[in-house]
């Protein structure tokens, strides 16, 4: 009896240091939150930091049921994703992303996903760098999560169709 009270409390503590050392994690109920890599200088990126994606989802915008989920946004798109591997592990065959067009060139930032028109193709990467060109255009550069280097094309704003909001694996 006492060696499985003993082993109930270790369970118990083994929990509870994993989440101080967890990150957030809501469920439609009581948020529990908690820091994630402390350790980690945000300031200082490295060539594999991937930056996260804005959030455009508030949780007012959600309603769960008991056997729907519904997201309040404007103009939705539905995706599915070839296995191309550019993305892995963020995408891959299978996934299910949600997108919306963004409001303008101001509404995007470093992190984001888009899915980006090149040439007849529609490729998906995420936002690495915005810059302006010698126009004074704005000009983004992206890379796969995957692929070692940048993509090789400046992408302008009047090419970027869709970004990425929500993923279904």
């Amino acid at each position: 009896m006492k060696k499985m009270i003993g082993l109930s409390l270790a369970l118990i503590a083994l929990i509870i240091i994993s989440f101080q050392a967890g990150y957030d994690l809501k469920t439609n109920e009581e948020p529990i939150k908690y820091q994630l890599y402390e350790f980690f200088d945000w300031d200082t990126p490295t060539e594999q930091t991937i930056f996260a994606p804005k959030d455009r989802i508030s949780e007012d915008q959600i309603t769960v049921g008991k056997d729907f989920v519904l997201i309040k946004m404007d103009d939705p798109m539905w995706s599915s994703y070839e296995n191309t591997n550019s993305m892995l592990p963020t995408l891959s065959n299978g996934h299910n992303g949600i997108y919306q067009k963004p409001k303008g060139e101001w509404d995007l930032q470093i992190g984001d996903i888009v899915a980006y028109q090149l040439g007849d193709e529609i490729v998906v990467h995420r936002i690495v760098g915005i810059n302006k060109n010698a126009d004074g255009e704005t000009v983004f550069t992206l890379k796969g999560d995957n692929n070692e280097v940048i993509d090789p094309e400046i992408v302008k704003y009047d090419q970027i169709k869709r970004v990425l909001v929500g993923m279904l694996y």
